[in-house]
C-alpha cells in the first residue's frame, strides 16, 4: 500500500467512526434482520443462531444502512485499539442456495482456497488471507452456508491478528436453534437490534447525507494557491509541489478503502457512505506519487466532511468550550489509537484559535515502509481540524522529521483575507 493510500484510511475511518455511535431498536416482525444484542452476544431471529462475543476488547456496533435488496446487512463489529478491525454479517437469497454458492461466497471475488468446516451443525465454507503493506498485515476470513434459500456470509478484516483469531473462535462456536426461541435465546439482557441504530442520546433516527459534498465546488490550484470561494478558503501549499490529478485520487482512494473494508458488500455501503460524508479537496506531495524516495515523500491532504453525517457531535468554537474539546479529543483519540497514522500510544492533543477559527490537532509518529529501506522509517503526522461555512475541513499532514512536519503546518491558510498557520 501506498503512502497516500495509507492515508485514506484514515479519511475512511474518521466517517465511519464518528457516525458509529448509535444502538440498536426494533426491526418488523419476521424481517431477515430482526434479532437482539446484549453486551455479550447478537442473536438472529431469521436463521436462529447466536454469535458470542470475544471478552476484554474494544468491539463496539457498527451500523451499515442496508441499501441494496439483493444483499442484507444484519450485523456488525468494529474495534480500532491496535489497528482498524471490522466484522459483518450478511445474507444474500440464492435461489437454491447450494453448497457450491457458498463455497463461492467464501472464495470471494479473488478466489481464495475456502475449505469445508462445520459449525452449529450447520455446512460452512472458510477462506483466510494475509496482506502485507506499508500501514501493516491485515487479515481477511470469510465465512459462507447456504441456509433457508439464502447465503449467510461472515467477513472479518483486520490489522489486529490476535482480535482476528478471537473472532474466528467466536463464529465457529456459534449455535444454531429454533428461530422461534431467539427472545428466549437472547436472554432476559438484550435488546432488540436494529441495523440502521438511532443516537443514543435523542432516538431520532439517523440523518443520511444531504448531498452538500456532492454539490461542494472543489476549488482550483493556481501555482502553489488552492483556492475554494464556498469554503471562504485560500490555502497556500509549498511552492514546486505535485498535485495528485482525478485518476490518482480515485485509485488511492479505491486501494485505501479495499484496505479498511475488504471486497464485502457491507464494504460497498461504506465506501458510498464515505463519498456522501467526506471529500479530498487537494493531494499534493513534494514528489509525485510511487517516487522513489530516501525518506518519507511529505505529503499534505485536505478533505471536507459534512456534520449532517455525524449527528450528536459538536466542534468545539473556542479554546474556552474545555468540555467540548475533551470530549472531541478522547473521542479520536480512542477511535485513532493504534491505526497506521499514529503507531501505538503516542498520540498529542493541541488547540490553537486564528482568524476567528478555532483550530484542533492530533498528532503522532508511525513506522513506514520506503522503497529502498530495508527497515522501515518514521513518519510524523498531524491531522488539522476546523469549521468553514458549515463544514468540517481536514488538513493531513505528513514528513519524515519533526521539523518537516512543522514546517508543512507553518504554510499559509487564509480566511477573509488573513493568513495563518495552525
Amino acid at each position: 500500500m501506498t503512502q497516500l493510500a495509507k492515508i485514506t484510511l484514515f479519511i475512511f475511518c474518521l466517517c465511519s467512526v464518528m457516525r458509529a455511535q448509535y444502538t440498536p431498536t426494533p426491526q418488523a416482525s419476521g424481517s431477515l434482520e430482526e434479532g437482539f444484542v446484549s453486551r455479550t452476544k447478537y442473536t438472529n431471529a431469521f436463521f436462529g443462531f447466536t454469535l458470542q462475543f470475544p471478552q476484554d476488547t474494544s468491539l463496539h456496533g457498527l451500523s451499515l444502512p442496508s441499501g441494496n435488496p439483493s444483499r442484507h446487512f444484519l450485523f456488525g463489529l468494529k474495534s480500532v485499539e491496535h489497528g482498524i478491525t471490522a466484522l459483518t454479517v450478511t445474507a444474500a437469497p440464492s435461489g437454491l442456495a447450494s453448497a457450491e454458492d457458498a463455497r463461492k461466497a467464501a472464495s470471494g471475488p479473488k478466489g481464495q482456497n475456502a475449505k469445508r468446516i462445520e459449525i452449529g451443525g450447520k455446512e460452512f465454507w472458510k477462506s483466510e488471507s494475509q496482506d502485507k503493506g506499508a500501514a501493516g498485515k491485515m487479515w481477511t476470513v470469510k465465512y459462507a452456508a447456504a441456509l433457508m434459500g439464502y447465503i449467510l456470509e461472515v467477513d472479518i478484516v483486520s490489522f489486529d491478528g490476535k482480535l482476528t483469531n478471537e473472532l474466528e473462535r467466536s463464529i465457529e462456536s456459534v449455535t444454531f436453534f429454533n428461530p422461534e426461541k431467539a427472545k428466549e435465546m437472547a436472554g432476559a439482557d438484550s435488546q432488540p437490534y436494529n441495523t440502521e441504530g438511532l443516537p443514543r442520546s435523542t432516538g431520532a433516527a439517523v440523518p443520511q447525507p444531504s448531498g452538500r459534498i456532492k454539490g461542494l465546488s472543489e476549488g482550483t490550484v493556481s501555482g502553489n494557491n488552492y483556492i475554494n470561494a464556498a469554503l471562504g478558503l485560500s490555502y497556500q501549499f509549498p511552492a514546486g509541489w505535485h498535485v495528485a490529478d482525478k485518476a490518482t485520487q480515485d485509485r488511492v482512494i479505491e486501494a485505501g478503502h479495499e484496505a479498511a473494508w475488504g471486497n464485502s458488500p457491507s464494504a460497498t455501503r461504506e465506501h458510498e457512505t464515505a463519498q456522501n460524508c467526506t471529500r479530498a479537496l487537494l493531494w499534493t506531495s513534494k514528489y509525485p506519487e510511487g517516487t522513489r524516495t530516501e525518506d518519507v515523500n511529505p505529503l499534505i491532504v485536505l478533505s471536507v466532511a459534512d456534520p449532517d453525517c455525524f449527528p450528536g457531535i459538536r466542534f468545539p468554537t473556542s479554546s474556552d468550550d474545555q468540555e467540548t474539546i475533551s470530549q472531541v479529543g478522547q473521542a479520536l483519540a480512542r477511535s485513532f489509537q493504534g491505526a497506521p497514522l499514529f503507531g501505538q500510544g503516542n498520540m498529542r492533543l493541541g488547540t490553537l484559535t486564528a482568524q476567528g477559527h478555532f483550530f484542533l490537532e492530533v498528532s503522532g509518529v508511525s513506522k513506514m515502509n520506503v522503497p529502498g529501506h530495508v527497515a522501515p522509517v518514521e513518519a510524523h503526522n498531524s491531522m488539522v481540524f476546523t469549521s468553514a461555512n458549515n463544514f468540517w475541513l481536514i488538513w493531513i499532514f505528513s514528513s519524515g522529521s519533526e521539523a518537516g512536519l512543522q514546517e508543512l503546518k507553518n504554510t499559509n491558510i487564509t480566511f477573509s483575507g488573513s493568513p495563518t498557520a495552525p
